[in-house]
């Protein structure tokens, strides 16, 4: 039997009062005590870029205001929300430098599709974000058949 939250629920969802969840790129590491332990990447995420604001949010460490972006994503047919700096932080200070996830989201249209994943350099954590897809990549790599290396072969080695 449904419960009345999850009627409430899925009415709001229907009239578009539901805001969708977010994507969520690493999820806390806690000791048995309930000490954080850093954050663990939850993979890989393919996802269709639906749109992006400015706006204003906050810091989840310090609880102070700070100049976000917001993105819309869909995952597996389902609208993700994320949200972030719009600019790098340098000794717990925002700069004035942009933030490379909105550096690298600018190579980006709406409706590409891309790859999120969260990885680890060194002691910090940042996301690694690539086209999918993209016939460019493709384009780039040139096919060289068996011939034209014997050909290139002979031309390195002054035969012709």
């Amino acid at each position: 039997m449904e419960t009345i939250s999850q009627k409430i629920k899925e009415q709001a969802k229907k009239e578009g009062k539901l805001k969708p969840p977010f994507l969520q790129l690493g999820e806390q590491m806690v000791d048995e005590k309930g000490k954080s332990k850093g954050v663990k990447s939850t993979g890989q995420h393919i996802v269709k870029f639906l749109g992006d604001k400015e706006a204003m949010g906050t810091d989840p460490i310090t609880g102070e205001k700070r100049e976000e972006v917001h993105y819309l994503f869909e995952e597996n047919g389902e609208p993700k929300r994320y949200y972030t700096s719009k600019y790098s932080k340098k000794d717990k200070v925002y700069t004035d430098e942009l933030s490379y996830f909105i550096l690298r989201m600018a190579e980006f249209d709406y409706g590409d599709t891309i790859s999120l994943e969260m990885k680890k350099s060194k002691l910090k954590n940042y996301v690694d974000i690539q086209k999918v897809g993209s016939e460019e990549q493709d384009d780039d790599i040139p096919i060289i058949e068996e011939n034209d290396i014997t050909a290139l072969n002979r031309e390195v080695e002054g035969e012709e």
